[in-house]
C-alpha cells in the first residue's frame, strides 16, 4: 500500500562564522538532568534574536514535548503532545533564561520535568530569522478573513497554532496540505493527536497569514501562538557562506512499503518529523543525536517487516 506521508527536515552544517549559517539557527542538544541549576550551550543567540526550545525527556514514557520561546517568556509553556492551555509558574521560574549562547535551566526545572537528576534529554532550538522561522502571539476576534502580521520574509510552508488560555487541539497547516477553493478550508493536522481535521487558516504570503472564525485559531477574545516554519528547494535558500544554501524542507513523499526508501531532501539533515497524512498514525521524530543515520543530502525510511 503506497501512504502519503509529510517530511519536515533541517539540515547539517553549511559552513562556519557567519551568522546565516545553520549552526547559528538550529541545534540539538542532548543532556542529563542535574535538579540544580544548568546551562545548555548551543552558540545560538535566542536572548538577542528570538526563538523556541522543545524539551523532552527520553527516558520516562508519557512525559511532554515542552515548548518555550521568548514571545510568551520564560515563565510559559505548551506541549506540543497536550491540548492543555499555556501552563505559567508562578514564584520559581523553570526555565531560568534565554542566553546569547544558549539557555538555563533552574535548579526547581525538575518540577516540569526538563531537569530531573540523572533523566535523559532532548532540546531542540529555532531561533527565529527570515526564511527560516518566526514566532506570532495575537489575540482571537472571530472575524472569518482577518489577516495576521508575520516577520518570516517569505511564505511559510507550516505554521502551528495553538490556543495559549483554554484547552484546544493544535492546529497544524501546511502548504501541502489539501485546500477546498468554495469554503477555504483546508485539511490540517494535530500536533497532539493522530487524527487530522479541517483547519480554518486560509491562506499564507510573505507578510501574513489568514484566518477564519473557528475557535482553533481566532475566537473572540482568546489568545494563540503561531509558530512559521519556511521550506527551501533548489537554492531558494539565503543561507551558508555563498548565501543561497537551503537548510529547511517542509514537503511530502509516497511510501512504497520496501526497506531502506531513500528520500532527497537537497542537504543533510539533523532532525525530521514524519506525519502518515492517509491514516491515523502517530508522528515521529528523529535526530542525529539519537543514533539515526543520514548520508549526504538523503535519509532513509525503514518498513517493518
Amino acid at each position: 500500500m503506497s501512504l502519503s506521508k509529510m517530511i519536515m527536515g533541517q539540515s547539517g552544517n553549511q559552513g562556519s562564522g557567519a551568522p546565516t549559517n545553520i549552526e547559528n539557527l538550529f541545534a540539538v542538544n542532548s543532556y542529563t538532568g542535574t535538579a540544580s541549576e544548568k546551562q545548555i550551550t548551543n552558540n545560538i543567540d535566542i536572548s538577542t534574536n528570538g526563538g523556541m526550545v522543545i524539551i523532552k525527556n527520553m527516558q520516562s514514557s508519557g512525559t511532554s514535548h515542552n515548548v518555550f520561546d521568548t514571545v510568551r517568556g520564560r515563565a510559559a509553556r505548551v506541549a506540543t503532545n497536550l491540548n492543555s492551555e499555556e501552563f505559567t509558574s508562578s514564584s520559581t521560574q523553570d526555565f531560568k533564561s534565554f542566553n546569547s549562547d544558549g539557555f538555563t535551566l533552574n535548579a526547581t526545572a525538575f518540577n516540569t520535568n526538563i531537569n530531573v537528576n540523572n533523566q535523559k534529554y532532548n532540546a531542540i532550538t529555532f531561533r527565529k530569522a527570515e526564511n527560516f522561522f518566526d514566532i506570532v502571539t495575537y489575540t482571537g476576534n472571530n472575524t472569518s478573513g482577518r489577516t495576521i502580521a508575520h516577520n518570516l520574509g517569505v511564505s511559510p510552508a507550516m505554521i502551528w497554532v495553538k490556543k495559549r488560555n483554554s484547552s484546544e487541539d493544535w492546529s497544524v497547516w501546511s502548504k501541502h496540505l489539501h485546500t477546498n477553493s468554495s469554503s477555504k478550508t483546508t485539511q490540517f493536522l494535530k500536533l497532539n493527536s493522530s487524527s487530522s481535521a479541517t483547519s480554518y487558516i486560509q491562506a499564507a504570503n510573505a507578510a501574513t497569514f489568514t484566518v477564519g472564525n473557528d475557535g482553533r485559531v481566532n475566537e473572540d477574545t482568546h489568545t494563540y501562538v503561531a509558530y512559521l516554519f519556511a521550506s527551501h528547494d533548489g537554492n531558494t535558500g539565503t543561507f551558508g557562506d555563498s548565501g543561497n544554501q537551503d537548510i529547511i524542507k517542509i514537503g511530502t513523499y509516497t511510501g512504497n512499503q520496501s526497506n531502506g526508501k531513500e528520500i532527497d531532501v537537497g542537504f543533510e539533515p539533523q532532525y525530521l518529523m514524519l506525519k502518515n497524512l492517509d491514516s491515523n498514525n502517530d508522528w515521529f521524530t528523529f535526530d542525529y543525536k539519537r543514533g539515526i543515520s543520514f548520508v549526504n543530502k538523503h535519509f532513509f525510511v525503514v518498513y517493518p517487516e
